[in-house]
């Protein structure tokens, strides 16, 4: 079976979009890496 294992999105406001994202599609946030590239 297919899973999905990673997704990146581009947003202004990461705490508020972790959240939604958490909440609506059920998921576990397990890590966050700050990158120069896209700030």
């Amino acid at each position: 079976m297919a899973r999905l294992r990673h997704f990146a999105v581009c947003v202004r406001d990461l705490e508020a979009s972790a959240d939604f994202y958490a909440g609506v599609f059920d998921l576990n946030r397990v890590g966050r890496e700050d990158l120069p590239i896209g700030s």
